[in-house]
């Protein structure tokens, strides 16, 4: 069994327990409703890096800022879950991809059909 699969295994089961988590809510107010579109383990493990876009217009530097305050508590209860001698340490970014064709649709929404 090759050391990709591993790491797509363990991405799955970040993204259950972010998933979660982010259910029972965060107390930072900059953290609102948002998306995970991808979460990447590196093959040794170590490092998960978690693209995420802000859902409902939310500001998504503002987003990212409070996700990457809050790392270290959802690192510590993602360990608790994870059945693993070392828990990846998150990394959050906004998925500027995913942003950008999101305000491409907004503003074709705000097009009046009837020009």
């Amino acid at each position: 069994m090759g050391n990709g699969n591993r790491s797509e295994r363990v991405s799955i089961e970040i993204h259950r327990i972010l998933s979660q988590l982010m259910l029972k809510g965060l107390r930072d107010p900059r953290v609102k409703q948002f998306s995970i579109t991808s979460i990447r383990v590196t093959p040794d493990l170590r490092l998960a890096r978690v693209r995420c876009v802000p859902l409902g217009g939310g500001e998504g530097k503002e987003l990212i800022a409070g996700l990457r305050s809050a790392a270290g508590y959802l690192s510590r209860e993602m360990a608790k879950q994870l059945r693993m001698k070392y828990s990846p340490k998150l990394e959050f970014f906004l998925d500027e991809e995913l942003s950008k064709a999101m305000n491409v649709i907004k503003g074709l929404d705000h097009l009046d059909p009837e020009e």
